[in-house]
């Protein structure tokens, strides 16, 4: 086998320069169609964390709502119509933002309907809640007591 034998024809070596160029341009289109599809990717999963936070802030906005301390700051509160209107404002924050991060998807957003409903609901059962009158010498516990049945009379 001869190693040193040479191609005096030219156009062999502009045929392989050409194969090589073409190489060369399909895995460079390859590559950038790869990561072209990883940033759709990235995008989507950037998408799905932010839905993913909106509805952590939605669960925590009705934990609240059942929390102790929520219901002392309104107990404590002279003007507990301020600190509901905050609460109701929040919410409707809330709501907004996931509005808008699932506003491409109409399955999504469906769901929200029911969501709007409850929230509503519960805002309406938090304005009962500062309806109720109390005597002045009434124990916190039996307060307490009143609210809750006050909305479980609602609720049913």
């Amino acid at each position: 086998m001869d190693l040193k034998r040479i191609y005096k024809s030219s156009k062999t070596y502009i045929v392989l320069l050409i194969i090589a160029v073409a190489l060369l341009l399909f895995t460079t289109s390859m590559a950038y169609k790869q990561i072209m599809r990883m940033q759709e990717s990235a995008d989507m999963v950037a998408h799905t964390l932010r839905v993913y936070n909106a509805i952590g802030d939605l669960t925590s906005h009705y934990s609240k709502a059942d929390s102790e301390e929520f219901r002392n700051e309104i107990l404590k509160n002279k003007a507990a119509n301020s600190t509901i209107a905050a609460y109701k404002q929040e919410g409707k924050t809330v709501i907004n933002n996931l509005e808008f991060l699932v506003s491409d998807n109409e399955s999504q957003r469906a769901h929200l309907k029911p969501l709007k409903a409850l929230l509503n609901s519960l805002y309406s059962q938090l304005t009962n809640l500062d309806s109720i009158t109390y005597t002045s010498n009434a124990v916190p516990f039996e307060i307490r007591e009143n609210q809750k049945s006050k909305i479980n009379k609602n609720a049913i």
